[in-house]
């Protein structure tokens, strides 16, 4: 009789974890929510800049697209 119950309990134990995990995690905050830590974005581009540089090519602007990750781009 036990070792008929010992799977149902333990998928019951697993189930009950699982969802217990999934209400009571931390909520991922959102971009309005305060992420930015109080810091202004920009638009992509050298007009959007305060200093634009006086050289401008599509490496540049794929590496100002792509801020902040931290893969450059590939060319």
């Amino acid at each position: 009789m036990m070792l008929r119950l010992f799977p149902t309990m333990t998928l019951a134990a697993t189930v009950g974890a699982l969802l217990w995990m999934q209400n009571n995690r931390p909520r991922m905050q959102t971009e309005d929510a305060g992420t930015d830590r109080g810091r202004e974005r920009r638009n992509a581009g050298p007009e959007e800049m305060q200093n634009p540089p006086k050289d401008w090519d599509k490496v540049d602007q794929a590496g100002d697209e792509s801020f902040p990750a931290s893969d450059p781009p590939s060319y």
